[in-house]
């Protein structure tokens, strides 16, 4: 059960990040662009399947981003009550909301899968989930290196590349 429940906060985290990554660069097309093109360039999709695979891929996105909400919402509610020191009760039933919803989004996946066998042969479905977390895994890699030169906790600092010395501020020129 700690597996799962780790297994579903890794995943959910990871997905937040490159949701979050491309909402906050205001390119969320351009996140889809380059997750349309990684996973046609993966799977080598034929024109013809192409056309029967991208309306079912979107159904299930859609889908996940639905149930990621979900989770988001449940995950506040609980943060809150137990920043609020709500009751056993209360925090028992927001855990378990919490904890269906994360079941709820990791199922989405599943859901789909017979409806992607029925327009692609079962080695471009493998290869459909292997490349979506290949690409997830490549969106965090990315991730990581531009926040490892942000200050923590300074979401509007500026990116400061390597090798060059951050700006002083104020309060430390002042003291010098």
């Amino acid at each position: 059960m700690k597996t799962m429940i780790s297994m579903a906060m890794a995943t959910i985290a990871a997905l937040c990040l490159s949701f979050n990554a491309s909402a906050r660069h205001g390119d969320g097309d351009k996140f889809k662009s380059e997750k349309i093109a990684f996973i046609t360039t993966e799977l080598n999709l034929t024109p013809a399947e192409a056309e029967k695979f991208w309306p079912v891929y979107n159904q299930l996105s859609q889908e996940k981003k639905d149930a990621l909400k979900t989770v988001i919402d449940a995950y506040k509610a609980l943060e809150k009550a137990v920043k609020d020191k709500a009751s056993d009760a209360e925090i028992n039933k927001l855990t378990r909301a919490y904890l269906d919803a994360n079941n709820a989004f990791l199922a989405v996946d599943g859901k789909y899968l017979n409806d992607f066998a029925k327009v692609l042969p079962a080695e471009k479905v493998a290869k459909l989930y292997l490349s979506e977390e290949k690409f997830r895994r490549q969106q965090i890699h990315r991730l990581g290196k531009v926040q490892k030169y942000q200050p923590k906790g300074d979401k509007k600092a500026p990116y400061k590349k390597p090798g060059r010395p951050a700006p002083k501020d104020a309060t430390e020129a002042a003291t010098e």
